[in-house]
């Protein structure tokens, strides 16, 4: 993916003030020209009830409230137009734990700060040459957390859903 295909990106990056400008800067060397910066996870929730994303670059302390939760019900809303939407999280310092609940609620890739616009153009490209199925099932919807496919030993009894 080159630069021109940034171009078409519209993308909502939610940090602090500083942060959000830094990297909202970044994208634009990227080629990305489409960016909407929100500075607290209100400003997040009204972006995406709003208008239609490409990408969500969201940080992990990013208040008042949960980001996870956010990302949660995103997944989970079946109405929204975002909902399938790449979410790249951004963290200082995360703890396992953290990363693991951020992956079980729908974060389609992590970013550990400080950024530089390589790294976000790896991860940009990662996310949309290369996405994974979008899973729907009773305790989890978002992105396919498995990373590689593994041959099934015996019948796959896994159904799909229309």
């Amino acid at each position: 993916m080159n630069a021109s295909h940034f171009s078409k990106l519209t993308v909502l990056v939610a940090d602090d003030s500083y942060m959000a400008s830094l990297t909202s800067s970044m994208l634009r060397t990227l080629g990305t020209r489409s960016i909407t910066e929100v500075y607290d996870l209100r400003g997040v929730a009204t972006a995406l009830q709003r208008e239609e994303f490409g990408l969500v670059l969201i940080d992990d302390g990013l208040a008042p409230g949960d980001p996870v939760e956010i990302i949660r019900n995103l997944r989970a809303d079946p109405y929204s137009w975002n909902r399938h939407v790449p979410v790249l999280m951004t963290f200082t310092a995360a703890e396992k734990a953290r990363i693991v609940a951020a992956r079980d609620a729908g974060v389609t890739e992590f970013l550990k700060k400080p950024l530089s616009a390589n790294v976000i153009g790896l991860r940009l490209m990662q996310a949309l040459e290369h996405p994974r199925p979008f899973v729907e099932a009773a305790a989890y919807t978002g992105p396919d957390r498995r990373r590689r496919t593994l041959g099934i030993r015996g019948p796959d009894r896994r159904t799909k859903r229309s």
